[in-house]
C-alpha cells in the first residue's frame, strides 16, 4: 500500500525535485501538472491521497485551485509548496483548507517530513488488523519508540497479506 501523490508546479525542475524526494521515501507519484487547469482535471480524475500544490502557476493562483478542490469535495490532502512565504498568504491557504505549507527553498527531507505528517491520519484509519501488522513491522525494525512511527510511515509499500 502506498500513498498516491499528485505534484502541481509550473517548474519542471521543482516537479523533478519533489518527485525524486517522494519516490525515494516510497510514495507513488501518480501524476504531474504544470498549470491550474490540468491540476484540477488530474486531481478529480486520479483522486490522489495528497497533492503538492504550488501557489503561483501560469494560469491560476494555488489558493483558487484549492478552493475548487474544496468545492468539488475532493478528499485529497494538500500541501502548498511555494516561494510565497508571507504569513498572510499562508494564513489564507490554511483558512481555505490547506493541510500544510512549505516555503521554497526546502530540503527533500523537509518535504518528506511534511508529507508524512499530513498523511499520518490516513494510515491510522487502516483496519485494526492491517494497522496492527504495520505496528508489528515498525516495532521489529525500531531501536526506540521514536523510530516506530518513522518506520511505520516509511514502509508504505509493505503488503500485509
Amino acid at each position: 500500500m502506498s500513498a498516491k501523490i499528485l505534484i502541481v508546479d509550473d517548474s519542471l525542475y521543482m516537479r523533478t525535485v519533489i518527485k525524486d524526494a517522494l519516490e525515494s521515501a516510497r510514495f507513488e507519484v501518480v501524476g504531474q501538472a504544470s498549470n491550474g487547469e490540468t491540476a484540477i482535471d488530474l486531481a478529480l480524475e486520479l483522486e490522489p491521497d495528497l497533492i503538492t500544490l504550488d501557489n503561483i502557476l501560469p494560469d491560476m493562483i494555488g489558493t483558487d485551485i484549492l478552493k475548487t478542490y474544496k468545492e468539488e469535495e475532493l478528499s485529497s490532502k494538500v500541501v502548498m509548496v511555494s516561494a510565497v512565504g508571507q504569513q498572510s498568504v499562508i494564513d489564507q491557504a490554511n483558512e481555505i483548507g490547506c493541510d500544510d505549507y512549505i516555503v521554497k527553498p526546502f530540503t527533500p527531507e523537509q518535504l518528506v517530513e511534511k508529507v508524512k505528517a499530513v498523511l499520518l491520519p490516513l494510515f491510522l484509519l487502516l483496519t485494526p488488523m492491517v494497522f496492527s501488522y504495520y505496528i508489528y513491522l515498525a516495532q521489529s525494525y525500531s531501536t526506540n519508540e521514536n523510530d516506530t512511527i518513522n518506520t511505520l510511515i516509511i514502509q508504505p509499500n509493505v503488503d500485509p497479506y
